[in-house]
This record gives C-alpha cells, sequence and structure tokens, in this order.
C-alpha cells in the first residue's frame, strides 16, 4: 500500500531517511517533493483559485491503481515543469481537509480525475488525454496563463513592434521555429516578466520568416534559427550569441540595465 504525505515541506534527506529501507517508494516521493506536486486541503486550493493561479489538479482516491499508476508520471511533469508551476492533488476520501467536499464540488465521478484550472479566466478543462508526463506537461502549458504575449500571426507581431517602438519602454521579441512554448520559455519569461515586455511567435516557418523580412526585420530573424531582439525608444539589439540559457539570460540582463 502506498501512503500519500504532505512532502512540500520536507526535505530530500529527511524523505531518504524515513523511507530508506523501501527504494522504490523513495523514489516515487522524491520525485514528487523535488518535482513540486503538493496535496491540498480546500482551504488551500481555495486559497490559490483566489490569487488568479493556474492549477493543474489530479483528484484521487488513495486506493484507485490508475492514480497509483498515474503518480510517477505526474511527478515526472512536475519535475519538468520545475519553475514553471506547480503541480497539485486532492485526495477525494478525505474528509477533515475538505478533500472530499471538494471532489463534490467539481463533480469529480471517476479517478483519477485531472482538471486546469484558470481562475483568471474562470475556466476549467478536463484532460483526457494519454497519462504520461510529456503528454500532461504539454496540455498544462498550453491552457496556462502565459508570463508572455502569444502572437498567433506574423502580421500581430510586426503589430506589436511598431507599438513597442512608440511606447518607450523595453520589450523583448522571440522567434522560434517550435510549434508549442517550451517550459524553459515560461521559466525565462517568468523569471524577467517583470522588467520589460515579452513577445513571442512560435511556429515560424520559411513563409512566416519571409512575412517578417517584408515587414523590415530581414536584419533581425532568419529561417531555422531563434531570433531575440529588443526595442527600447526605437533602438533595436539583436541577441548574436551562443543559443545557451545562460548566454542569452547575460544578454537579456544587460539589455534591461
Amino acid at each position: 500500500v502506498l501512503t500519500v504525505y504532505r512532502l512540500n515541506h520536507m526535505s530530500a534527506n529527511d524523505v531518504k531517511s524515513r523511507f530508506k529501507r523501501n527504494k522504490m517508494i523513495t523514489l516515487l516521493l522524491l520525485t514528487i517533493t523535488l518535482g513540486k506536486v503538493v496535496e491540498l486541503s480546500k482551504d488551500e486550493f481555495n486559497t490559490l483559485r483566489d490569487s488568479g493561479a493556474s492549477m493543474s489538479v489530479v483528484f484521487y482516491a488513495p486506493w484507485c491503481g490508475h492514480c497509483k499508476n498515474l503518480k510517477p508520471e505526474y511527478a515526472k511533469a512536475g519535475a519538468e515543469l520545475d519553475g514553471v508551476v506547480d503541480l497539485y492533488m486532492v485526495d477525494c476520501t478525505n474528509e477533515n481537509n475538505g478533500g472530499k467536499d471538494l471532489c463534490g464540488e467539481f463533480s469529480v465521478q471517476g479517478f483519477p480525475t485531472i482538471k486546469m484550472i484558470n481562475a483568471e479566466k474562470d475556466s476549467v478543462l478536463d484532460y483526457n488525454g494519454a497519462r504520461e508526463a510529456k503528454a500532461l506537461r504539454s496540455f498544462v502549458l498550453y491552457n496556462m496563463k502565459k508570463p508572455f504575449k502569444d502572437h498567433k500571426t506574423p502580421k500581430v507581431f510586426l503589430e506589436a513592434i511598431k507599438a513597442a517602438k512608440e511606447d518607450g519602454k523595453l520589450h523583448l521579441f522571440i522567434v522560434t521555429e517550435s510549434k508549442a512554448a517550451s517550459s524553459y520559455l515560461f521559466k525565462l519569461a517568468k523569471k524577467i516578466s517583470d522588467r520589460m515586455s515579452i513577445h513571442v511567435l512560435l511556429n515560424s516557418t520559411a513563409d512566416r520568416i519571409k512575412e517578417l523580412v517584408d515587414g523590415g526585420l530581414e536584419k533581425h530573424v532568419s529561417v531555422g534559427k531563434l531570433s531575440l531582439f529588443t526595442i527600447k525608444k526605437n533602438a533595436m539589439e539583436s541577441f548574436n550569441g551562443a543559443n545557451t540559457p545562460g548566454e542569452i539570460e547575460k544578454w537579456i540582463d544587460n539589455s534591461a540595465k
């Protein structure tokens, strides 16, 4: 029988010490701790929802076999999303912390039930995809509140550039051929969003890059390349360093001075 513990206040060493005789349980619990998967009471859930946070929540029962199979994958997704968003669980059998009442409020009828809750948009989405870390991570990233402006077309992206040149503030523009925003992009945006506005154009195929070039960005974008440039007071500066997190963040820090 697998016992679920509230681990968000336990260190990895505490977990190792407590469960050193059972390696499988230790591994799972360490993954949950490091992966930022947190079990919520009803009050904690309501506090998060009132704050406007985006939440991925698994409503589960301890006796549920499918729930036990999901936990390692959910924990893996949590580890991959560390620094972006925490993932949560609610025990639908727990009457003491309000978990049972909360599951009733959300009309949970089967286990596990996975929902993405975006309080800012007042929306609740059910997840019906594969119970695998990659699919779970993609679902969370696609539906969570984004710390950047996700421009859907080159035309809208170019309009944002024009507006940025006129407002005198610092803006960062990112053009990538990736079809979906990566967890690193979310981490980077969360880290710097208090210093600048961030604009992203995904799925930048050759045709979309041509639209940008025709719009005057021939010195700043190219096909098959991650392109970053800043705009402040009508001045544009492109990133020309190595495509590594360290070099990108160093350049951004210098641009923000």
